[in-house]
């Protein structure tokens, strides 16, 4: 489901086999482990942040999750 970045947070995997279905559980036990408070050791990537937000991403975004892909577009 997800795959680690560089900088050793988390990011979807865009490769995964999983069904929607399955997505949407670990979505919802998030939710509820962040309304209860619960700390859960999983870093996501900052953009992944701004994504879920509504927040818009700049390159600098994108070049920090992505730092292989970001050097080969300039």
């Amino acid at each position: 489901m997800f795959t680690q970045l560089q900088d050793r947070s988390y990011w979807l995997n865009s490769k995964s086999l999983e069904h929607r279905t399955q997505f949407k559980l670990i979505g919802t036990l998030l939710g509820l482990a962040i309304y209860n408070g619960v700390l859960i050791n999983a870093q996501f990537s900052t953009i992944l942040y701004k994504k879920l937000l509504g927040t818009p991403l700049t390159f600098e975004d994108y070049e920090e999750a992505f730092p292989d892909v970001a050097k080969y577009i300039f």
